[in-house]
């Protein structure tokens, strides 16, 4: 099929996925809030699971939109109940705990936090039919390969987190191949963009220019891509209306390449320049992956899908969100 003609269709689809039951987890993340709020500007009836301390930061402007339920995924009977109670046509499986440390010390925990709730849902929605069941990966999973990273690749995770993410896709393909679960698995290359975590190396760059802090960092050779986090949503939900991808895994990804220190200094560019840049400061983490990006063919096959936002027009709206909220006090 031509991909324009794809892709108006999928848009079409996507603007007509209204009024549908749908279930979230990890919806108060990063990720997760931009989808709820794609999904309710297309009128969509939300119920959120979320952690029994979650402080609901990201939902500020729309929490009252939304019903959102405190649960704990790693309890079957829990979950079995809360899809019994909510009866969703649609579920988007996000949650994670997203700890990179590679201390083996924390296995049973990841373990516990992100794969325990996918064999939960396997087992629910064995017995609990659902229209589609989209679950979020990581391209951690393709750890020290050979860039561009593609589908078929063997997995090399190098992290208790990026091994626990591979082996909860492995649970997913198991319930469309074994139980017809009508499962669609997704792996997002680097994902940036207003309220992503204060940890990751944009936001970093961006706080340091706000106070005024020379930005302290390694040589920063290392090339990534950096996806705008309104275009993996709408990848998302593309995912979720799209014919002919159950069971599939898709690579969403095929933003701009750059190396690290090419990003750091757009940044501190856009931002005035209020500080320098310590190149060098750190040193590379151990086995650091120098080539990280993906090959976004199967996206393109199956859904059309391309990112549409330039990385320095992600930049002005990731550093103005910054601007808006970021205490210095």
């Amino acid at each position: 099929m031509v991909p324009g003609f794809l892709r108006s269709i999928l848009n079409a689809m996507i603007s007509s996925f209204r009024h549908q039951n749908i279930l979230i987890t990890g919806g108060s993340g990063f990720i997760g809030s931009h989808l709820c709020e794609k999904l309710l500007a297309l009128e969509n009836q939300l119920t959120l699971l979320t952690l029994k301390n979650d402080p609901l930061i990201n939902l500020a402007g729309i929490k009252d939109k939304i019903k959102i339920i405190p649960a704990d995924l790693a309890n079957h009977s829990e979950l079995k109940n809360i899809v019994k109670q909510v009866k969703p046509q649609y579920i988007f499986h996000l949650a994670a705990n997203t700890n990179r440390i590679r201390n083996l010390e924390i296995l049973p925990q990841m373990i516990n936090s992100n794969l325990l709730p996918i064999a939960n849902f396997i087992q629910i929605l064995s017995e609990i039919p659902v229209t589609r069941f989209i679950v979020l990966g990581t391209s951690d999973i393709y750890g020290h390969n050979d860039s561009p990273c593609h589908e078929n690749m063997f997995p090399d995770p190098n992290s208790p987190y990026a091994l626990t993410k591979e082996a909860s896709l492995l649970f997913a393909r198991y319930a469309y191949n074994n139980h017809t679960i009508p499962t669609v698995m997704l792996i997002p290359f680097m994902v940036y963009g207003p309220r992503q975590g204060l940890h990751m190396l944009i936001s970093q760059a961006i706080i340091s220019c706000l106070k005024g802090e020379d930005f302290k960092m390694t040589p920063g050779e290392q090339v990534r891509e950096y996806n705008y986090v309104d275009d993996i949503v709408e990848g998302i939900i593309g995912a979720a209306v799209a014919p002919d991808v159950v069971g599939e895994i898709i690579n969403l990804c095929g933003a701009e390449r750059k190396t690290v220190y090419e990003v750091v200094r757009e940044i501190t560019g856009l931002m005035g320049n209020p500080v320098k840049i310590l190149r060098g400061a750190f040193p590379y983490r151990d086995q650091e992956i120098m080539r990280h990006f993906g090959d976004n063919a199967k996206a393109l096959k199956l859904l059309d899908y391309q990112t549409k936002t330039s990385l320095t027009t992600g930049l002005e709206n990731t550093i103005a969100y910054f601007k808006a909220h970021f205490s210095l006090s």
